[in-house]
């Protein structure tokens, strides 16, 4: 069409969503592994919403907190905001100990 300006995707080469579609809030104290997603997608952010002790890890996982490592989180300052963009194949689950920060997570 003439005069039509560039188009732009708002999907990555994978087809997933770049801008965050979701949110989970992961309280303090879990204890245990959460499946936040389980198909691929994209982890945009993450914002410490509650101080820990403890090291909050997230996983390429469907179904487990093993597998391929995508970020870890040590005790951090309230507040505190990690911008990501990390696509991941499997699924997205958060190994979320006892002593772990609580936690928003915007994903697509």
């Amino acid at each position: 069409m003439p005069g039509a300006g560039p188009s732009f995707s708002e999907v990555d080469g994978n087809g997933q969503y770049i801008q965050a579609t979701s949110i989970a809030v992961i309280t303090s104290g879990q204890g245990a592994a959460v499946v936040v997603k389980g198909s691929p997608g994209r982890l945009n952010s993450v914002v410490i919403t509650a101080v820990g002790t403890g090291t909050l890890t997230l996983y390429d996982n469907a179904t487990a907190a093993s597998g391929t490592v995508l970020y870890t989180f040590a005790a951090s300052a309230l507040g505190v905001a990690y911008p990501l963009s990390l696509p991941f194949r499997n699924g997205l689950t958060i190994a979320a100990p006892a002593s772990s920060p609580a936690v928003t997570i915007a994903y697509s």
